[in-house]
């Protein structure tokens, strides 16, 4: 068992070397180039800004059809930009997206001539074509320019 000790021995040795290289390394990159801190700028609200707005909780929808309760849950990402930004001088511009979107969505999941069958599969995979240029236009009323990456609606599974 002496070879064996010695060669463990040897690569706790090797290891700490490796350890103090290291660190040395570290030091003399950090010497020869100190980070520099740039001060946090404001968001310039004028600049287009990304979003995401989903559901917390499932949205209900009565099937108009069968009367039976439908869970859906609603994912949406994309950019937009404010028309006027002194129109949300104040204001968090992005919560007011995140409800616009969510809240545009769920009232046209519980309208029954837009959502006539919630359990039809092609229904619920044009669906989500069918309200991008609503709720873009939504968005558009209340002075803000968006475009969707994704907005889905899916039925919830659990």
């Amino acid at each position: 068992m002496g070879f064996l000790d010695n060669l463990k021995e040897a690569m706790k040795r090797g290891a700490e070397a490796a350890e103090n290289y290291r660190e040395r390394e570290l030091a003399k990159q950090e010497q020869n180039n100190p980070v520099k801190q740039h001060p946090e700028q404001p968001a310039d609200p004028a600049a287009p800004f990304n979003f995401t707005a989903k559901t917390e909780e499932p949205v209900i929808v009565t099937d108009p059809k069968s009367g039976a309760q439908v869970k859906f849950n609603i994912l949406s990402n994309g950019r937009a930009k404010l028309d006027d930004p002194s129109a949300y001088e104040g204001r968090d511009y992005k919560a007011v997206v995140r409800e616009t979107v969510l809240g545009t969505v769920t009232a046209k999941l519980n309208d029954p001539s837009f959502l006539p069958d919630a359990h039809d599969p092609k229904t619920l995979i044009l669906l989500s074509n069918r309200l991008t240029p609503i709720v873009t236009g939504e968005l558009k009323n209340k002075g803000i320019t968006a475009a969707f990456k994704m907005l889905n609606v899916t039925p919830d599974r659990g």
